[in-house]
C-alpha cells in the first residue's frame, strides 16, 4: 500500500444521512493515528493464524481511508503516521498484570534463549513435528481459574496461565507490534485530553478487547481500548466504552465490572452460540460500586440492522444519561456479513450501509472519541466497512448505487 501522508487532509461533502444531525456528525475531522513500521516491512503480513491477519487488515483499512481523504466525498480526514513505538510496555500496566506485560514483551525472546534443549515442544503451534517449528509459542493447556494456580517464574508457566486459548501466539514480532501499538494508543488519549482533536481512530494492528487483567485470547494481547479507557477516565471521570465487535468484550467487562467511573456497553453475538462462549449474558450489569454500569446485548443468529439499530439506539441512550465527558469504542468489523470467523451456528447480516448508519449515531453523540480496532476477518471488505463506520457514504457509494 502506498502509506497516507502523516499530516494530509482533504475536505469532502456531507454524508447522504436523511438526518441533520447525521449530516453534522458526519463532518467531524477524523483524525487516524496509526504506526507505520508493520507496513513496510512485508514479512509480518503472516502474522496471525487461520483467517486472523492484522497486519493485511490493517493495510486495507488504511489503503480505504486514504481514497476516502482523495477527493471521494468521505469527510475531512488526517493522518498521523508514527515512527516511533512507546519505549516500554508499563503503561498497559494500567489495566493488566505487570507479569503479563512482561510476558508479552519478553516472553518469545525467553523462549528463543532457551534454544532447543530448553524449549517444549507442546508449547510450539505446530506441536512435535521433526524438524521442530519454533515460530509460534502458544499454551500447551490453559489453566483452570481458580484461585490454586498462579504464573512460575518461567515462560512456559507464564503462557500456561496468562493464556485463555491457543489462538494467541506469541512470536518474534509481537513486543514490536506491541510497543507500536501502545504508541498509538497513548498518542490518541493524548490527543483528546490535550483539546487537539474530538474524533480519533487509533488504528492498532493488534486487537485487544477480549484481554482481561490476567488473561489473553480470542487473537488480544493488550486491551487498547481498555487502556484508553482507563487513560481518559484517570483524568475526566465518567467514560463510556462502546464495544460493537461481533463478540463479547470478555476482557473489557471484566476489567470494568466494578468500576462506576465507567460504562461498559456491548452488543455481540450471544454467548450462547458464539465465542467466548462464557460471557457477555444480558444478566451481567456490573458489581459493587459498578452495578448497572455493565451492559451486555447478545444477538441471535442472522440479526440484520433492522433488530441491531433500536439496540444501538438504547444503547446511547444510556450512553447520554450516565453522563460521560468521552466516548471509546472497540470497533470490530466482523459484523459484516459472511465473515468468515463466525461460528458455524452464528453470524450476523450486517452491510455497507448499516455501518454508515451506525457510525453516524455514535458520531451524533457529540462526545470526544477515540476508535480503536478489533476484529474483521473478510479481508477484502475490512477496509471499506471501516471506511464507512468512520466517515459515511462518499461521491462513490452514492454512484454505485444509482446504477
Amino acid at each position: 500500500m502506498s502509506s497516507p501522508s502523516p499530516s494530509s487532509a482533504v475536505s469532502a461533502s456531507a454524508s447522504t444521512s436523511p438526518s441533520a444531525a447525521s449530516t453534522a456528525a458526519a463532518q467531524t475531522t477524523l483524525h487516524v493515528i496509526y504506526a507505520q513500521h508493520d507496513l513496510v516491512d512485508t514479512k509480518m503480513d503472516t502474522e496471525g493464524q487461520g483467517v486472523n491477519k492484522p497486519v493485511v487488515r490493517k493495510k486495507h483499512i488504511l489503503d480505504a481511508l486514504q481514497r476516502a481523504a482523495s477527493g471521494n466525498g468521505g469527510g475531512n480526514i488526517t493522518f498521523q503516521a508514527l515512527t516511533e513505538p512507546a519505549p516500554s510496555l508499563k503503561p498497559a500496566e494500567r489495566i493488566h498484570a505487570p507479569q503479563m506485560v512482561e510476558l508479552f514483551a519478553t516472553g518469545f525472546a525467553r523462549w528463543a534463549a532457551l534454544g532447543d534443549e530448553g524449549r517444549d515442544l507442546y508449547f510450539s503451534s505446530a506441536g512435535r513435528v521433526d524438524p521442530p517449528d519454533w515460530s509460534e509459542l502458544v499454551p500447551s493447556q490453559c489453566a483452570p481459574r481458580d484461585p490454586y494456580q498462579r504464573p512460575g517464574n518461567n515462560v512456559h508457566s507464564e503462557v500456561n496461565y496468562y493464556a485463555q486459548d491457543r489462538m494467541v501466539p506469541l512470536t518474534a514480532h509481537t513486543s514490536t507490534i506491541l510497543h507500536h501499538d501502545l504508541a498509538v494508543t497513548e498518542t490518541a488519549v493524548a490527543a483528546i485530553l490535550e483539546g487537539t482533536q474530538k474524533l480519533v481512530y487509533a488504528c492498532t494492528t493488534q486487537p485487544g478487547h477480549h484481554s482481561g487483567r490476567e488473561s489473553y485470547g480470542g487473537y488480544c494481547f493488550i486491551n487498547q481500548a481498555a487502556l484508553a479507557t482507563a487513560l481518559l477516565s484517570d483524568k475526566l471521570g465518567k467514560v463510556a466504552l462502546l464495544d460493537v465487535d461481533y463478540h463479547a468484550g470478555n476482557g473489557s467487562m471484566a476489567l470494568f465490572y466494578r468500576d462506576p467511573q465507567v460504562l461498559f456497553a456491548s452488543l455481540h453475538a450471544s454467548p450462547d452460540i458464539e465465542y467466548p462462549y462464557c460471557c457477555g449474558y444480558s444478566d451481567q450489569t456490573g458489581e459493587g460500586e459498578g452495578e448497572g454500569s455493565t451492559i451486555n446485548v447478545p444477538l441471535g443468529k442472522g440479526t440484520n440492522w433492522a433488530t441491531y439499530q433500536p439496540e444501538l439506539a438504547r444503547v446511547l441512550e444510556r450512553v447520554k444519561t450516565f453522563g460521560a465527558k468521552a466516548l471509546v469504542v472497540s470497533l470490530g468489523v466482523d459484523t459484516l456479513a459472511g465473515d468468515p470467523e463466525c461460528a458455524p451456528l452464528a453470524g450476523f447480516d450486517l452491510h455497507a450501509p448499516d455501518y454508515d448508519a451506525m457510525g453516524g449515531m455514535i458520531r451524533a453523540l457529540g462526545l470526544p472519541t477515540i476508535v480503536v480496532q478489533e476484529g474483521g476477518y473478510l479481508l477484502p471488505q475490512a477496509g471499506e466497512t471501516v471506511r464507512h463506520f468512520l466517515v459515511g457514504a462518499t461521491k462513490d457509494d452514492v454512484a454505485e448505487a444509482k446504477q
